[in-house]
């Protein structure tokens, strides 16, 4: 996957900024800090060593903020959560994740196709796991 490197170590650093502000005007200092400081970790892991990982590579942490912050890596994306409704509820075969993560990376496609590929490989390897990414209604 290709990423922009300055645009991309942007957002991150100020997503962790941003984050540790949150953490220092919690109410509630030792629960909050710890839920902000994992998520703030877990990001940074999934940002950091996750991106340069194929989809059938990662684990359940790396998928589930590949998930959430797909669309702030890649400028123009729209956020996985869009593409839930097509492809959430369905069973995925054997076959299918690998299938995605390819049309995901494939050059020849329009950013929109990239971005409904990618979401939906994610969601296929995280289904497979038998984990969720989202709350079913």
């Amino acid at each position: 996957m290709i990423f922009r490197r300055s645009s991309l170590h942007m957002k991150i650093f100020v997503l962790i900024i941003s984050s540790l502000i949150v953490v220092g005007s919690s109410d509630n200092a030792t629960t909050d800090n710890d839920d902000d400081l994992t998520q703030v970790i877990s990001l940074e892991r999934a940002t950091g060593s996750c991106e340069d990982q194929r989809h059938g590579n990662m684990d359940y942490e790396c998928l589930k903020y590949m998930w959430k912050f797909y669309h702030i890596l890649r400028d123009g994306w729209m956020p996985c959560n869009n593409y839930k409704q097509n492809s959430g509820r369905r069973n995925f075969r054997k076959s299918d994740c690998p299938v995605l993560s390819r049309k995901c990376n494939t050059r020849n496609r329009t950013e929109n196709q990239k971005n409904a590929f990618c979401c939906k490989s994610v969601l296929c390897y995280a289904t497979k796991m038998n984990r969720i990414l989202y709350e079913r209604r």
